[in-house]
């Protein structure tokens, strides 16, 4: 699978009804309904707002949609559709749709969300979907310069820092090196280093 890297935007027309499609890189379902909260004030006398969201792999995917007054069945799902078979996750997707007078019926309505969905996905730019593992790590300041340096030899992300009495990390690593990391960082400190998952 592989997540967005950037947001993108897109823009149909169909028999005089506007879509504007926008494609949003998310990581939780508070950050995508916070997304479309925006997403309709900015739109404040659109006709609807339509959205879908994938999140997590294929093993804990969280899924999301809503046809805003559409009919049922005709807006969220083909988006939510196109986004699952596209093979992309933690994205979300907006469709503004402005009515222009003439009705698309169901049929039409599938394929002007299915269409707008695709248009706005297609070229996003998107990376791997890796699995990573959250450390928490507390060890004395003597072996801080030698452990950021491990931590720099695996990849590992520091998302904090607390100086205290002893050092304290919150780190991020692929999860398929994180036992390597544990076993460099034990080596490094005699064991005295204290991992917490």
């Amino acid at each position: 699978m592989f997540v967005p890297t950037q947001s993108r935007a897109a823009e149909l027309e169909i028999k005089k009804s506007l879509f504007l499609a926008a494609a949003h890189p998310v990581s939780s379902e508070d950050e995508a309904k916070e997304i479309i909260r925006r997403t309709r004030e900015e739109h404040p006398k659109s006709s609807h707002v339509v959205w879908a969201f994938v999140l997590g792999d294929e093993n804990t995917q969280h899924l999301g949609m809503s046809d805003d007054g559409e009919p049922r069945g005709t807006a969220g799902k083909p988006a939510l559709s196109t986004l699952q078979y596209s093979g992309l996750t933690n994205i979300l997707v907006c469709i503004v749709r402005y009515f222009g007078g003439t009705k698309l019926g169901t049929g039409g309505l599938v394929k002007a969300y299915t269409d707008s969905t695709k248009a706005v996905i297609d070229d996003i730019p998107r990376k791997l979907l890796v699995e990573e593992t959250v450390l928490g790590l507390r060890f004395g300041y003597h072996y801080y310069e030698g452990i950021r340096k491990v931590l720099g030899e695996y990849k590992a992300r520091i998302e904090a820092e607390d100086f205290g009495t002893e050092v304290s990390l919150k780190l991020c690593i692929e999860t398929e090196h994180a036992g390597e990391l544990k076993q460099a960082l034990g080596e490094l400190t005699s064991g005295s280093v204290v991992i917490t998952a």
